[in-house]
């Protein structure tokens, strides 16, 4: 990983004894499953040029509902949007490897605890989230082909 080139890794992993493995497998989780995001909206769409405004939509969406650039546990709304969106479980795995936690102003974050639960659960749910979104993927690649056959 690029970002921990020069640094020492996190040292607190919770569940596999590595901490750079653990944030690795966040990496690619969220990576994985915003490319299942990706091929959702391009079986969704007849135009290509209509899918790149909502992938750079989907980009902002996660940036915003991480909980990276600002707290969205306890905000109505917002958070429960959060739950939706691979990058917010993604980032509370790593957070929860390095114990974001003590660093917080704001308050705790229970996603970002740093037990192995926390950072299995964030790992179950982009699974979910990647078998929904195949799931939903194959049935518009079926509607779409009765439509065309």
């Amino acid at each position: 990983m690029l970002s921990l080139l020069g640094h020492r890794p996190p040292d607190g992993a919770v569940l596999l004894g590595s901490g750079f493995a653990e944030v690795l497998l966040a990496v690619v989780g969220v990576t994985v499953v915003t490319m299942t995001v990706g091929l959702v909206i391009s079986a969704f769409i007849d135009n290509a040029d209509r899918g790149m405004p909502l992938l750079v939509l989907v980009l902002m969406l996660q940036l915003v509902v991480s909980g990276g650039l600002f707290p969205v546990h306890g905000r109505p709304v917002l958070e429960q949007v959060a739950w939706l969106v691979p990058a917010r479980w993604a980032y509370a795995m790593g957070a929860s490897t390095v114990d974001l936690n003590p660093a917080l102003r704001t308050g705790p974050d229970p996603l970002w605890e740093h037990t192995a639960g926390r950072w299995l659960l964030g790992a179950g749910v982009l699974v979910a989230l990647a078998a929904v979104l195949v799931g939903l993927t194959a049935w518009l690649l079926r509607r779409l082909d009765q439509v065309r056959g």
